[in-house]
């Protein structure tokens, strides 16, 4: 199946608003994309939302420091995110817990010499069905219960479970599932809405997965109960059946009686 027909098959299952939004780590641009100046990666993101628009981010194009560490397009000073969490942000009570955060919370491409997932030079962001090549990250924007349908489809044939992490950058899920292998929810940064005026709506979130995960995920929507498959009826009586006993009947002063 072709990256068009799988943003197809994900737009009409689950009624999504926008396309989902394909991330590639690339040694070279996309031909096709832009490298204008981008003020920051959850602005480009939304700029790909609304316009079908195909952008190229990179260490000299994109202007945020902090979107530039998290896709892991340049280094930053640990004192600098330190401060900028703690001081301007004010995500954490003090620096000696935002710091104990950032260390044990998710890291960039090549944050560890010896991860497998270097720095690359250029970040692809595109809707799926404008996706050269198969790209390393699928970025969904939804709201929870189309959410909910997608993360059970990606569990559909197994899948440990799917992480959140509190106080993050709203570019931080672009990358986590590209050097972990891992899918994770991001309800959006509150400072990135703020700061750069995002106008996605406050009832949407990202989940954010591997491209395996995803493509797994719309292969089991004629499967799944998540998906397309429907499911058998299930009824309390049912359930009472399943374990061989009486629907408990409950009388006016609320006791109950079989």
């Amino acid at each position: 199946m072709n990256h068009k027909d799988q943003a197809k098959d994900l737009k009409e299952t689950f009624g999504l608003e926008w396309s989902p939004i394909a991330i590639t780590f690339s040694d070279n641009p996309d031909p096709e994309g832009s490298m204008d100046i981008q003020v920051s990666a959850c602005k480009a993101l939304e700029k790909v939302l609304h316009e079908n628009a195909v952008i190229n981010l990179s260490k000299e194009n994109l202007l945020c420091i902090g979107g530039k560490f998290y896709l892991g397009l340049d280094n930053l000073p640990l004192s600098v995110g330190i401060d900028m969490w703690a001081e301007y942000h004010k995500g954490f009570e003090s620096k000696k817990i935002t710091k104990w955060q950032m260390i044990k919370g998710p890291k960039p491409p090549g944050f560890w010499p010896w991860t497998k997932r270097k720095q690359k030079p250029f970040v692809i962001i595109s809707p799926l069905e404008k996706a050269n090549l198969d790209p390393h990250v699928v970025l969904t924007c939804c709201n929870p219960e189309q959410a909910d349908r997608i993360t059970g489809l990606i569990a559909f044939t197994g899948h440990s479970p799917i992480k959140y992490y509190p106080v993050n950058s709203a570019c931080m899920p672009m990358a986590y599932p590209y050097v972990t292998g891992k899918s994770i929810i991001s309800f959006l940064s509150r400072h990135g809405r703020e700061m750069f005026k995002l106008k996605i709506p406050s009832s949407n979130l990202f989940v954010s997965a591997p491209y395996n995960d995803l493509r797994k995920a719309v292969e089991n929507i004629p499967h799944s109960g998540y998906g397309t498959a429907k499911s058998k009826k299930l009824t309390i009586k049912i359930m009472y059946d399943m374990i061989d006993q009486e629907v408990p009947t409950r009388q006016r002063d609320g006791q109950n009686c079989n």
